[in-house]
């Protein structure tokens, strides 16, 4: 900021000059007096700038310390670094929610301080040139992905001055082009590579197995040290026994039990589980096959999926799973017994193509751990998403989807069982590369509220759902607020965005789009004289840096827009803030340097009136006094600003519920601060206090009356010490961040002697129903051989009523003949 301000004002003073020289001609006896004075009040305002900028220093060193002391407590954004430091000290493999180099720090540090990563922290609460441009943006961009804005606005900044000087004829083309390069690798690629290498850096630091393992891509997670899986067959053969795991989450493993679902067709469940299980076992079954000799799975094959301890299959149908009740979703659960014939248990298998598409005549043999997805008769696709299902064990639920894209649908058999079938060609995951290491770990950070949840977070198990986008259009329309820690006698800990900083930033970028407005209408209405002089302000300095800094705020606020919610705070915004200043101590220099203007137009207007005074020191000693001026208003805004939001954001002095409201800042609970005034004039008016304290899983309501906090707060640190050891006990490790507990299924030996008795109680229902079938069908043979006799009998009938109605006929036609022989011989004629 001083160099850039040196500069200015050198720049700035030539301007005066030049200036000085076109209004005073017609004083050519007096020009030594006014360079003499010029050059006294330049050294004057030297003094006064260097006074200025101390006295501002040190109202801000003061503002920063004033009632700063130590917290009392860790806030939560401090447990998550302090567990990744342990990690890294450790050497465990993990994945952050932001790039490490911050972690990488910090834990130098520790280091260097003789922190071996030893102690664990449950919860919150809890006390114990160019070149340098283009590393040092690398190096904020490997901090915090926001530092990634900072190659964009480089590069953007770039391409235009590379534009102006490729349109500029005194520049040579070769020159330019030069530039060009030299910025395009110290400013775009420097960054890049600095940002990969301390990815490398922290890869390299953590090669052992850790508390991530459980969520992480197969290949990363067996070539870390200590994590180790068997070879297995590269075919699969029917009848074989495998592991199916999710390609999609990584988050384990097709899995059922024999748990119900409460919704639905009230069949046994389905669900992803992510850890080592008897219950992830399905047998392959071939369909309608004849062929005794060995056959392997194909791509486009029909099949079966026997549930190898139940002996149920993989069964789909139309009623709606639990969680994902829309259009194309079907309930998936595990049906009937190894000798049922349903139609609803048939899959086809489909290997994963790059286009989404596949090819019905392509019958390749597929190979373990490729991807691959299963095609229901329904139209859908056996897939599964990471919301859980919200029933006791939390596991993941799975459905079958219409129209699944593969991020939601690929899976992969990962071990084929031993066989008397089995193949002697074996495969292993490969060894994978730090691209694809780099790759993965991004695609997790991106979507890591979703992916990695921690089991002493406040956060329910079965809910999934990400913290919203910031949204920086507020962050300067209103007052904003985001709290650190607080405590039940009114003191806190707030971040809140300074609003002298919010003027300064809408400020700017009226100012440069006024600026550009007006240039554009005074060259539409040719108005020469305006439209130059506005022409040659944008090739001030301080205007520039105007333009600059007004983009800089703009790419940098709404820049918080595209990337995560988790990736984003209130705290972001102080790089578009620090932008802001510097563009409105540019226009402040910018508006000095053309009060020379109106001084002109002053001297020409009242020249005989004004005679000795008007010289160039005397517009630079107003401009001085002007600046001072300014600066003491600005001065005077800020301090006051800053003892008005004091109390929020130094957790020294307790804060009340009136004095909250007052302030009307939309983002601060003004119930967690306690209501004195009201105690004061009749404590038994005022109701018990209410604070919700995080727990494990959830978050716990405590009542408490006022004059009452020690002790309450004595009861929660209790209450939250003993729930956090317990939690932590009970999922330790790699277990501490999955949705899902470990519920440990039966040994295999017990499925073996299960299985005999589901095959064996298999076999009598089929035999029942053979038996209930051959005798419905031996009745039905009996009712039709009845009905066919029942249906000649009537025939029969019908025919000897019509023989006798025919006799009876004939013997009255004779008794009438008898009566009548000569009518009989005539009839008979």
């Amino acid at each position: 900021m001083s160099l850039r301000y040196r500069h200015a004002h050198a720049d700035n003073t030539d301007q005066e000059v030049d200036t000085a020289a076109t209004c005073y001609d017609d004083h050519q006896g007096v020009e030594t007096y006014k360079t003499r004075h010029a050059s006294a009040a330049d050294k004057g305002s030297w003094r006064n700038q260097m006074m200025q900028l101390a006295l501002m220093t040190g109202i801000a060193f003061a503002t920063r310390i004033w009632n700063l002391g130590i917290a009392k407590s860790i806030v939560f954004s401090e447990t998550v670094f302090a567990q990744q430091i342990n990690w890294m000290l450790q050497g465990k493999f993990y994945i952050g929610a932001e790039p490490p180099l911050a972690t990488i720090l910090y834990a130098f540090v520790a280091r260097m301080a003789g922190y071996s990563g030893d102690e664990t922290i449950l919860y919150d609460g809890h006390a114990k040139s160019m070149c340098s441009t283009g590393l040092l943006i690398g190096m904020a961009a490997s901090t915090k992905w926001q530092g990634a804005l900072l190659v964009v606005q480089a590069l953007l900044f770039c391409s235009v001055d590379a534009w102006h000087n490729l349109c500029n004829s005194k520049i040579p083309v070769k020159t330019s082009l030069t530039r060009v390069f030299h910025q395009l690798v110290l400013l775009g690629l420097l960054p890049v590579l600095v940002y990969t290498y301390f990815f490398h850096w922290q890869f390299s630091a953590t090669p052992n197995n850790g508390d991530h393992d459980l969520f992480l891509d197969a290949s990363i997670r067996y070539s870390l040290n200590g994590n180790q899986i068997n070879a297995t067959s590269r075919y699969i053969p029917f009848g074989a026994m495998v592991k199916i795991k999710h390609v999609g989450t990584n988050n384990g493993y097709l899995h059922s039990h024999n748990e119900l679902y409460i919704t639905g067709s009230k069949q046994h469940q389905v669900t992803v589980y992510p850890f080592d299980d008897v219950n992830n076992i399905w047998i392959l079954e071939k369909l309608n096959s004849k062929k005794k000799d060995v056959e392997y799975l194909k791509n486009n094959d029909a099949l079966k999926l026997q549930h190898w301890p139940s002996g149920r299959r993989l069964h789909s149908h139309d009623p709606k799973p639990p969680v994902h009740q829309g259009d194309g979703f079907h309930e998936v659960s595990s049906y009937g017994d190894p000798m049922m014939n349903d139609s609803n248990d048939i899959w086809w298998v489909r290997i994963v193509s790059d286009d989404e598409g596949y090819d019905s005549n392509y019958k390749e043999k597929i190979e373990a751990r490729q991807k691959i997805r299963l095609f229901h008769s329904k139209g859908c696709y056996l897939s599964s998403h990471y919301q859980p299902l919200p029933f006791d064990h939390v596991q993941q639920e799975v459905t079958c989807m219409g129209s699944a894209r593969q991020s939601v649908s690929a899976w992969t058999i990962e071990q084929v069982l031993p066989t008397e079938e089995e193949s002697k060609d074996t495969i292993q995951y490969p060894s994978p590369s730090f691209l694809y290491k780099l790759r993965y770990v991004h695609r997790i950070m991106w979507k890591f509220d979703r992916v990695v949840y921690d089991r002493l977070s406040k956060i329910n198990p079965s809910d999934v759902k990400t913290k919203p986008k910031q949204k920086p259009s507020r962050w300067y329309s209103e007052m904003k607020a985001e709290l650190l820690w607080n405590d039940l006698f009114g003191r806190s800990v707030f971040v809140i965005l300074h609003p002298a900083l919010r003027v300064f930033s809408v400020t700017v970028i009226f100012i440069c789009a006024a600026l550009q407005i007006s240039a554009m209408v005074t060259q539409k209405c040719h108005w020469k004289a305006s439209a130059e002089w506005l022409q040659k302000q944008f090739d001030d300095s301080n205007v520039k840096a105007m333009i600059l800094s007004s983009c800089s705020i703009i790419l940098q606020s709404f820049g918080n827009t595209v990337l995560p919610g988790h990736a984003t705070s209130l705290s972001d915004a102080f790089v578009p803030l620090t932008f802001a200043c510097v563009g409105v101590a540019s226009g402040l220099e910018w508006a000095g340097s053309n009060a020379c203007v109106l001084w002109t137009m002053l001297c020409r207007k009242f020249n005989n009136r004004v005679g000795m005074n008007s010289y160039p020191g005397r517009k630079s000693a107003v401009w001085n006094k002007m600046q001072l001026l300014i600066f003491l208003v600005f001065g005077y805004m800020y301090v006051m600003q800053f003892l008005k939001l004091e109390l929020y954001i130094s957790g020294h002095t307790p804060w009340t519920l009136q004095k909250c409201e007052s302030l009307n800042i939309g983002d601060i609970a003004c119930d967690i601060f306690p209501d004195l005034e009201t105690a004061s004039q009749d404590p038994l008016a005022v109701p018990k206090q209410q604070v919700r304290i995080p727990f494990p899983g959830r978050n716990k309501i405590y009542m408490y009356q006022l004059g009452d906090e020690e002790n309450t707060q004595n009861t929660i640190d209790k209450d939250r010490a003993a729930a956090y050891q317990s939690s932590y006990e009970v999922a330790p490790g790699p277990r501490r961040y999955m949705r899902a507990l470990e519920t440990p299924g039966m040994s295999t030996q017990r499925v073996e002697e299960d299985r005999e008795v589901i095959l064996k109680e298999a076999k009598a229902r089929a035999a029942e129903e053979r038996k209930k079938k051959k005798e419905e069908e031996e009745k039905k043979k009996e009712e039709e051989k009845k009905k066919k006799k029942e249906k000649k009998d009537d025939k029969d009938h019908d025919n000897k009523a019509q023989q006798v109605n025919e006799d009876k006929e004939h013997k009255e036609k004779h008794k009438k003949h008898k009566k009548n022989p000569k009518k009989h011989e005539d009839d008979h004629k």
